[in-house]
């Protein structure tokens, strides 16, 4: 669930590891049969030891493989629509939108306009919208995140080519002063961890320092894998739990209990999305073919997959898939099929980029239209183009 996203800031900046890393390539379609899915039986874990899965094929006929160099086949799947009513509203018409779900659920620009989600209002921060904004200007950057707790733990990151506020500030006061973490390398954002804004941090100001993964309150404190350069996909669950990949692309790593999945060294794991202490999903790439895992303790099955690509999964926390596939909002119940979601009346099908799961009635769809979101509440859409132009005119 909603908790984390593929680290693009500063992190992957430093190491100079490319987005595409974490971007499901072109995949395969897989047959429907009436046969279950196969299991991975995996051996009992011992903390620290790797879980290595015995992976057996399934029996239908191999899929096509992915295409090379180019984008996916733009295969349709024939599924059903959702039955009754649309879940969702258009919430936030236009822009180019970013979203962290913390303690606080901020959604903002990269321009520097910041909105706060309290219940079910959408509440524009002018004030912190403005001084990042001047931060901006000062630096020549852009906005990479904005976490924490409103208003007395909020987090932000500007980053630019000149001198300006630190690149992890605190906004306090009406001003962005550099967070109380000193002696740290890059920060990355990574939503929440017990009610704490959650940090993955270069614990040295090099670009070999170790990682780990921290909250202002300087805890956990969990490092990063020595067999990992750096964390690249990063889930938290609402039990506790923590999951990370690192540039191995293989592991699966998760806390507590220190356990290592290896889902073996042909495998590349494009996308994760963390249900619970003992439940995930890893979006994989295996001999040119997209397949969707489920890690549910020490078994490993594989979940029908109807798509030639994903570019966004997300999963409710009782076990309900979403998923973006060509642009268009698929769902998957837990103990049911895939089929296309029911949009509301007058919105396009296809041009959507990213699902964002809070909870199981809260599920945000993000596209160049703007944002949808599943609730009850009757209010006009907020206008980002309207809202950037109070905020920073000069851009209009």
């Amino acid at each position: 669930m909603a908790g984390r996203r593929p680290l693009e800031s500063s992190v992957l900046g430093r190491l100079g590891l490319g987005l595409g890393l974490l971007m499901a390539a072109c995949g395969s379609v897989r047959k429907q049969t009436d046969e279950p899915p196969p299991v991975y039986a995996a051996p009992s874990a011992t903390p620290g030891a790797p879980l290595t899965p015995e992976i057996s094929e399934p029996s239908s006929s191999p899929a096509p493989p992915a295409t090379s160099g180019g984008a996916a086949p733009q295969v349709k799947p024939l599924l059903p629509l959702q039955p009754g009513p649309s879940r969702f509203k258009l919430v936030i018409s236009g822009g180019d939108l970013r979203s962290q779900v913390g303690p606080t659920h901020f959604i903002y620009d990269r321009n520097g306009v910041v909105v706060r989600v309290d219940g079910q209002r959408l509440v524009p921060e002018l004030g912190l919208s403005k001084v990042i904004r001047g931060a901006i200007r000062q630096t020549s950057g852009s906005l990479w995140f904005v976490s924490g707790r409103w208003p007395g733990e909020t987090y932000v990151s500007v980053q630019g080519a000149n001198p300006g506020p630190p690149s992890f500030s605190a906004y306090k006061s009406g001003a962005l002063r550099g967070a109380s973490l000193g002696g740290l390398g890059s920060v990355e954002a990574v939503g929440a961890w017990k009610g704490h804004p959650l940090f993955v941090i270069e614990d040295q100001p090099t670009t070999d320092g170790p990682w780990i993964f921290i909250d202002v309150r300087g805890q956990p404190k969990i490092a990063v894998d020595e067999g990992e350069r750096s964390p690249l996909l990063v889930d938290t669950t609402a039990d506790g739990a923590l999951y990370y990949v690192g540039d191995s692309s293989s592991r699966i790593h998760r806390y507590p209990g220190d356990q290592v999945i290896d889902l073996g060294s042909d495998t590349r794991i494009s996308q994760i999305v963390a249900v619970s202490a003992t439940e995930v999903f890893a979006l994989v790439e295996r001999a040119k073919r997209l397949e969707l895992l489920r890690v549910d303790g020490h078994q490993v099955s594989q979940v029908d997959l109807r798509f030639p690509a994903i570019t966004s999964l997300d999963a409710q926390p009782d076990g309900t898939l979403w998923a973006i596939s060509d642009g268009g909002v698929y769902l998957k119940p837990a103990s049911g099929n895939w089929m296309h979601a029911r949009l509301p009346e007058g919105e396009e099908p296809s041009g959507w980029e990213r699902v964002e799961v809070v909870d199981d009635d809260d599920v945000w769809l993000f596209g160049a239209r703007g944002v949808l979101r599943s609730t009850d509440q009757a209010t006009a859409p907020l206008d980002w183009p309207g809202l950037l132009g109070r905020v920073a005119p000069e851009l209009n």
